[in-house]
């Protein structure tokens, strides 16, 4: 997480990640009212939060003479992911320290049970706050079932259909991404790029670290070609969460209120990387495609030098 400082110059609050294009350039497209239905698993979408500092309620992922390794939270997004929070309450030197794991999983309706990939099985009694966790061993069997209280269990109903936050929590790919700078050496001018990503993969973000090389933008000796994006998720418990190709994720809390939004990765920032947002997002359907659109406007100072962005993006719900 302590490279969120470094991934891209132009981002400016990883606004490359939060926006959108607006298909009204195209010629003469059909543009309606977007109409997502809910994702599959917003009804398992839940957090729940553990008491790491009782003993009684703690889920033990390891433990030795000097550390012990505990779940603070688990998060199940609506897109499948499991986010996992480990603290660690126990050792001579990072008494403290948190890690932060995305784990995929499969929730099975009939018995109540996240399966997490590589982790283990949870089972979540929201009533009684009572959660079962039968953690995966190294032999990739499974461990003894943990049986502890939460400290909260967060099963909000899943937004309504419709709504802005309806349309927002979910897994989103990446189908277009506009990207203009401008200010510093670059002048009032500026420079710009649209990347389109017609089948919806993983999307690269190196051509737009060329675009600014080729103008003399100093960027950050990053490795962008490990910073293609899998897919964006926002989630109705206000957790955003972006997935890269190799790079480890970045997630943080967002709020949103009406089509405005605001987040804050965790993490370290500086002034090239602005770590807190702001920006708005519509929903539109155009030739009967539904999209949602982000737009959101930097400041990015680098240096003696100083820049204003507008990236916008175009996301298509992911399955």
């Amino acid at each position: 997480m302590k490279t969120i400082s470094k991934i891209l110059l132009v981002a400016a609050a990883f606004g490359t990640m939060a926006l959108v294009s607006c298909r009204k350039e195209d010629n003469g497209p059909k543009v309606e009212e977007a109409t997502f239905e809910a994702p599959a698993l917003a009804e398992a979408a839940i957090k729940v939060e553990f008491n790491t500092s009782s003993e009684a309620d703690q889920v033990v992922i390891s433990q030795d003479a000097n550390t012990k390794t505990v779940v603070k939270d688990i998060e199940f997004t609506e897109g499948g992911y499991a986010i996992i929070t480990k603290k660690i309450v126990s050792t001579k030197a990072s008494a403290g320290d948190e890690i932060i794991e995305i784990k995929a999983y499969v929730f099975n309706e009939a018995t109540g049970e996240y399966e997490v990939a590589g982790f283990g099985k949870v089972k979540v009694d929201a009533k009684t706050k009572s959660v079962e966790v039968t953690l995966t061993s190294a032999s990739g069997g499974s461990s003894e079932t943990q049986t502890v209280t939460a400290q909260t269990v967060d099963n909000s109903p899943a937004p309504q259909e419709g709504s802005t936050e309806g349309n927002l929590c979910r897994k989103w790919a990446v189908n277009r991404v506009v990207v203009s700078v401008k200010g510093g050496k670059l002048g009032k001018d500026g420079v710009g790029i649209k990347i389109d990503n017609p089948n919806n993969g993983t999307f690269e973000l190196t051509k737009i670290d060329e675009l600014l090389k080729e103008n003399d933008v100093n960027v950050p000796n990053v490795n962008l070609a490990d910073y293609g994006v899998k897919d964006i998720n926002f989630t109705q418990n206000g957790t955003f969460l972006i997935n890269f190709s190799k790079a480890d994720p970045f997630t943080g809390p967002y709020t949103l209120g009406g089509k405005k939004f605001q987040y804050e990765l965790k993490g370290e920032g500086n002034y090239i990387f602005n770590a807190k947002a702001e920006g708005s997002i519509d929903f539109q359907k155009v030739d009967g495609v539904d999209y949602c659109l982000f737009n959101v406007n930097g400041v990015i100072e680098n240096g003696g030098d100083k820049y204003t962005s507008t990236v916008e993006l175009t996301l298509v719900q992911k399955d």
